[in-house]
């Protein structure tokens, strides 16, 4: 990354703005999920989750954060994990565990229980993706849609595997245990507390 970064343009949140702004923004995505499901009578929005379901989530989501913790040695992935840890910047435990549940359970909700009924397993990760993509953003962010290029590529696989986990399990839920397990890990791992207090 270079001295004159996009990044730097960003305003410094504090954990707490930005769990706060984090609650509203994957709250209304939990809404949206509702709301299609509601129109499809999608029942299987609805499905009962079984402990099960949830321990063969956490083990996925752990397996799938520790396989991730090499590709940090490609120049790509560094810059991503570069790029995350400034925008969010430091967080607490607290905030970091906060944040993983309510993306895992809200983005999970939206793309393999309103969606993947709906669309199929390879169209949703298509679109979960996409919304990973940094090439939305204008022509000044240049170097940062650079540093994340390699993002929708590695969350069109990830998606993939919690699908294959939805349909396995019949319950989106155990891909939600699995999407807030990997999240809390590499949060963990590029904004903690003492991630950052080793440099």
């Amino acid at each position: 990354m270079s001295d004159n970064s996009p990044l730097d343009q960003f305003p410094q949140m504090t954990p707490d703005s930005m769990l706060s702004m984090s609650m509203v923004f994957y709250g209304c995505m939990f809404l949206l999920a509702a709301f299609i499901a509601s129109m499809r009578k999608s029942y299987e929005f609805l499905a009962p989750c079984t402990g099960q379901a949830i321990l063969y989530g956490l083990l996925l989501g752990l397996v799938i954060a520790l396989l991730s913790r090499p590709l940090k040695r490609f120049e790509a992935f560094a810059a991503l994990y570069e790029v995350i840890g400034k925008i969010l910047g430091p967080q607490t435990g607290w905030s970091c565990a906060a944040l993983a549940l309510s993306s895992g359970f809200a983005e999970e909700a939206l793309f393999r229980g309103a969606l993947q009924p709906w669309i199929g397993i390879y169209f949703t990760s298509l679109l979960f993706g996409l919304m990973h993509s940094p090439f939305l953003l204008g022509e000044e962010a240049k170097e940062l849609k650079q540093s994340l290029r390699v993002w929708p590529a590695f969350a069109f696989v990830v998606g993939l595997l919690f699908g294959w986990l939805t349909e396995y399990t019949n319950t989106w839920l155990s891909a939600a245990a699995a999407h807030g397990m990997v999240n809390y890990l590499n949060l963990r791992y590029i904004c903690g507390n003492e991630a950052l207090n080793a440099g």
